[in-house]
């Protein structure tokens, strides 16, 4: 009976995220301006898995780095000036790949780098990167931190994420052809 309720509530959350993702793609492809889109993306990005933070990095093909858009959370303005290096990181590794990544305890990952944290005197727990990829082309990825509940991301979060961010990529795509825009 305890899994039939389980497997229950999992179905109304999905039904739930599935509703609010109607509303938000409605909202994203009505957003021209960047910098405005890409706060909401992050804000809704962290509402759909529940997490304490989020940030987008875009990539700066030139120079094969990441650099920090927009984030949200209690260090979101500390850490927009740094850069990552594709390939360094999590963020790194996601944007070389082109593949989502969850690593829920980010010390046991040889992936991590501690150095962002440490700079900005944060704690980061867990992490679900998702890369924002038009067609083949990596513009960015998405991270988001620490579940809000302290539990762990999963296959669910990170397949809604990937939904989203497919979604998501093609409002950027269209806001960033709309205006012309300055690596920062």
């Amino acid at each position: 009976m305890l899994n039939d309720n389980n497997t229950i509530n999992e179905l109304k959350r999905q039904i739930l995220q599935l509703e609010a993702l109607i509303k938000i793609f409605f909202d994203l492809f009505q957003t021209t301006d960047l910098d405005l889109l890409l706060n909401k993306i992050i804000k809704y990005a962290a509402q759909i898995v529940e997490s304490d933070g989020a940030s987008i990095l875009l990539l700066d093909k030139e120079k094969k780095e990441l650099y920090f858009k927009a984030s949200l959370g209690k260090k979101s303005q500390e850490i927009k000036k740094y850069r990552v290096r594709v390939g360094q990181g999590i963020a790194g590794w996601v944007a070389e790949k082109g593949e989502a990544l969850i690593v829920n305890d980010v010390n046991r990952d040889s992936k991590w780098d501690k150095d962002f944290d440490n700079a900005i005197k944060f704690q980061t727990k867990s992490i679900i990167c998702i890369p924002l990829k038009l067609e083949k082309e990596i513009l960015g990825v998405i991270e988001l931190i620490n579940k809000k509940d302290r539990t762990y991301f999963n296959k669910s979060d990170e397949e809604i994420l990937i939904y989203f961010a497919d979604q998501a990529v093609i409002a950027l795509n269209k806001s960033l052809l709309a205006t012309p825009y300055e690596n920062e």
